[in-house]
């Protein structure tokens, strides 16, 4: 193979491990939000009925 191609193949090595690591990044962040949102919930329901039972969440742990 000449340089050129060789280059533009490392580049796009480069490119799609660069990619993958950023989609594993943005999986771990969204769940993450997704248990935020769920805890901002429980609290939500915990504040307007008057429950101080344990929510679903901290039972798991």
């Amino acid at each position: 193979m000449n340089q050129t191609r060789m280059t533009a193949v490392r580049a796009a090595i480069a490119l799609t491990l660069l990619a993958g690591s950023a989609c594993l990044v943005a999986c771990n962040t969204v769940s993450g939000a997704g248990q935020d949102l769920k805890d901002a919930s429980d609290a939500t329901k915990k504040a307007i009925t008057g429950d101080d039972s344990k929510s679903t969440t901290e039972k798991k742990e």
